[in-house]
């Protein structure tokens, strides 16, 4: 017996080569000892071993039918190679020798949830939870599900019980925020994310839902502040840098904002405004030229952006090319019918043409 309490005791601390070794030892007195086969397999299952894995804890079931265990971690293996209906069975089959056993219930709850299965998800978890509060994963699987399907208060809820089990659970903090942020609570979702990058300083998620929410209350310089500190260990980080280059704009620091803009990569799928809105940067830094092109790439990212026609036009019209100007401003006028610029416009340079009655 107390070789056996070693063997889990070894398992608990995480020393997974000590506790196959000792499996080992204790199977050499005892072949038929299924405490030994399940440590393995469960060591080997916790050192990416699969199939190993697999093959001694079903052993383990066959010599011990009864412990609902054994069964969850040959669906752990199962589910850890892909294999999600099997899985599935193995932890109804877990269910079926105790119907209470909440980890089998949670990764059942699990496998809903990557289906997309949200609400059967968020069904399973809160049961688990309710059989077994300790089980934080079931609390933040339950958070997870109840975001997607909008139910924002059950998340809230959901996260605190986590948070009451394990206030430093990497994760909580940022799921509530996401949502508080949703339900519009502003500033405890900002204090969420606070938290959240306190418990874990490498959350980009929770600095970018930050700067989003300093951005949304008029508080650019807020918003730089946070993303600032995101890009110092992640300079990469291309949203946060397009969100950087909006406040930068904001507070009128130009050539920050320009920098920014163009320090993210514009993929295809850009959104328009994000080319528009570095043009109207440099314009602010008499940069022209380099403005017409951004107010040329918007267009081709969305050909109905009237304000970009319009800006293409000026740069036209101020060149002295006033026939492109003209095509320029009709475009606008085709999306705007009544838009004054477009329309003062075309009147100076027919004006200019001397084609008054035009």
């Amino acid at each position: 017996m107390a070789d056996l309490e070693t063997i889990r005791a070894l398992f608990s601390s995480g020393r997974h080569q000590d506790c196959i070794q000792a499996c080992q030892t204790a199977l050499q007195s005892n072949p038929h000892e299924a405490t030994a086969f399940k440590y393995a397999g469960k060591s080997l299952l916790a050192l990416g071993q699969i199939e190993q894995a697999q093959n001694l804890l079903i052993k383990a079931h066959q010599l011990d039918s009864q412990d609902p265990e054994t069964a969850k971690d040959i669906g752990n293996c199962l589910l850890s190679a892909g294999k999600h209906e099997e899985a599935a069975n193995a932890y109804l089959k877990a269910l079926e020798i105790d119907p209470e056993y909440a980890p089998a219930i949670n990764n059942l709850g699990g496998i809903a949830q990557q289906r997309g299965q949200h609400e059967e998800a968020l069904r399973l978890f809160l049961k688990a939870h309710s059989l077994d509060s300790s089980l934080i994963q079931a609390s933040l699987g339950a958070a997870q599900s109840a975001i997607a399907i909008g139910s924002w208060d059950i998340a809230i809820r959901c996260c605190d019980q986590a948070l009451k089990s394990n206030e430093g659970q990497p994760g909580t903090n940022l799921l509530k925020g996401i949502a508080l942020q949703n339900k519009g609570e502003a500033v405890e979702a900002l204090r969420a994310y606070e938290n959240e990058r306190n418990i874990n300083p490498a959350a980009a998620d929770a600095y970018v839902n930050a700067s989003i929410i300093h951005l949304q209350m008029g508080n650019p310089q807020g918003c730089s502040d946070v993303l600032t500190r995101l890009l110092a260990f992640k300079p990469d980080h291309n949203n946060g840098r397009l969100i950087l280059a909006q406040a930068e704009q904001k507070l009128g620091r130009w050539e920050e904002a320009v920098k920014n803009y163009q320090s993210a990569a514009f993929d295809e799928n850009v959104n328009a405004m994000i080319p528009f809105n570095l043009g109207l940067c440099l314009l602010e830094l008499k940069r022209d030229q380099d403005a017409f092109h951004a107010f040329t790439h918007a267009t081709t990212r969305d050909p109905n952006l009237a304000a970009a026609w319009g800006n293409i036009g000026n740069h036209l019209k101020n060149s002295g090319d006033l026939q492109r100007a003209l095509d320029a401003y009709r475009r606008v006028l085709g999306i705007d019918p009544n838009n004054g610029m477009a329309l003062d416009a075309i009147a100076d340079i027919r004006r200019q043409e001397g084609k008054t009655d035009e």
